[in-house]
């Protein structure tokens, strides 16, 4: 299992998923590795909620929730430029049809896959605020 490095920083990382077996195994990997989960939010209602009131660094969101898509999440979160990655099980291009040019979790996925885009959602915020 793989842990925080030296240095690195605890994340406050949403996760929005409607099955249960999914987002508490994304919490458990995210702990595990030493970040703080902003819920898990199992309903686009939940998730709005959280990302209105809550400090997030980072989020994960299932492409379909309650057979919705969360696009309206993944707006929200832009807004607020809090980078946000889009789990689905669907093809890549099925997913930028509906969310654009967006980072992409496959499912299903390992625990290096969730820890690795984690790091790159941050990585990539850190260099756009170091280059503003």
């Amino acid at each position: 299992m793989l842990g925080m490095e030296a240095g690195a920083r605890k994340l406050r990382v949403l996760v929005l998923d409607d099955e249960a077996m999914i987002a508490g195994t994304m919490k458990l990997l995210l702990e595990d590795a030493g970040h703080e989960v902003v819920g898990p939010a199992a309903s686009l209602d939940d998730a709005m909620r959280l990302a209105d009131t809550e400090t997030i660094d980072v989020a994960i969101l299932d492409a379909n929730v309650e057979h919705r898509l969360s696009t309206s999440v993944a707006e929200r979160l832009s807004a607020r430029r809090i980078p946000y990655c889009i789990c689905s099980g669907d093809e890549l291009d099925d997913v930028r049809s509906d969310f654009g040019d967006v980072d992409h979790l496959s499912k299903p996925f390992g625990e290096n896959d969730l820890l690795t885009i984690v790091e790159q959602l941050t990585s990539t915020t850190r260099r756009s605020a170091m280059s503003a």
